[in-house]
């Protein structure tokens, strides 16, 4: 019995390959142009989005980018282009159709012709507003936390494994040194 060599394995063509990766459901793929205009967009993206693929096709990336998130986004356009960065990972929000925000982390890389002229941008779109909104609240319970503590007339700290003061909220609102005891 023989084994499988590593070139004995068939990939699949270019366009088979894309065409697999493209209609996958799990994430948001899109195809742009060099100058932000849709060219391509798959289910997920659009599901995302709340746009069908024709609409999408009809707006560029700033059409739908929350106004908060332009400047940062011609910049990362700016860097791909110039293959100043070969791809990036970053957050940014979009607006859905209905106008509400839509926080997402996309990988965006140019795709180059042989003489490496760009020829269109690919990004890979991960919907992320439900962890947004975790990180925002678990923010707003250590805030809240923090604050019972600042105020309260018990005394609170936090110690290493080797029994040390971290912390000591309140010392200094109390007349003492925390440096002389922490650590």
């Amino acid at each position: 019995m023989r084994s499988i060599q590593q070139d004995e394995i068939a990939v699949p063509n270019g366009e088979a390959l894309f065409g697999a990766l493209f209609g996958q459901a799990a994430v948001g793929v899109a195809v742009g142009s060099i100058e932000g205009r849709f060219l391509r967009a798959n289910d997920a993206l659009c599901r995302m989005l709340g746009y069908s693929e024709q609409e999408l096709l009809h707006r560029t990336i700033r059409d739908i980018t929350q106004v908060d998130d332009l400047d940062s986004n011609l910049e990362l356009r700016e860097q791909l282009l110039s293959g100043q960065a070969q791809s990036r990972l970053y957050e940014k929000r979009y607006r859905r159709r209905d106008g509400s925000p839509i926080w997402v982390e996309m990988v965006a890389t140019v795709v180059r012709d042989g003489a490496g002229a760009p020829q269109c941008v690919v990004a890979l779109v991960h919907d992320i507003t439900e962890l947004k909104f975790a990180q925002d609240a678990l923010k707003a319970s250590e805030f809240r936390f923090r604050r019972m503590v600042e105020l309260s007339s018990d005394w609170y700290w936090v110690q290493d494994e080797n029994l040390r003061f971290l912390e000591l909220p309140g010392l200094g609102k109390r007349g003492m040194d925390a440096a002389a005891i922490v650590g």
